[in-house]
């Protein structure tokens, strides 16, 4: 495969991402955040390892996982795939910068906490 298709299908994975997941259809069906509640002494947080492992599984390691594959022989899909894990990427950048690090959700029952 010639470099150029190659660059069209990275950048076409990379617009795709960084597209349908900042606009996330989901996202018209949330309620209004509730208020949070000031987090409980004895509260415990989960270690900074475990917040990165949930947040890469499934779509980051599968993704890697389909691309590794994809480089055995169709060098097009991999170029595509390596693109949507720049997206994940790009995403994951943006939505760290404007992160509230004093805020923690309790996964189970989804309740707002900050610190």
């Amino acid at each position: 495969m010639r470099a150029g298709p190659a660059y069209i299908l990275f950048a076409v994975g990379v617009f795709a991402m960084v597209f349908l997941v900042s606009n996330d259809p989901r996202a018209r069906f949330r309620g209004a955040p509730k208020a949070p509640t000031p987090l409980p002494a004895n509260a415990v947080v989960a270690p900074a390892w475990l917040h990165v492992a949930h947040a890469a599984f499934p779509s980051t390691i599968g993704v890697s996982i389909l691309a590794a594959i994809a480089l055995g022989g169709q060098a097009d899909l991999a170029a595509l795939l390596a693109g949507v894990l720049a997206g994940l990427g790009v995403v994951a950048l943006l939505a760290a910068y404007r992160s509230d690090t004093a805020l923690y959700i309790e996964p189970r029952s989804g309740w707002l906490f900050r610190r």
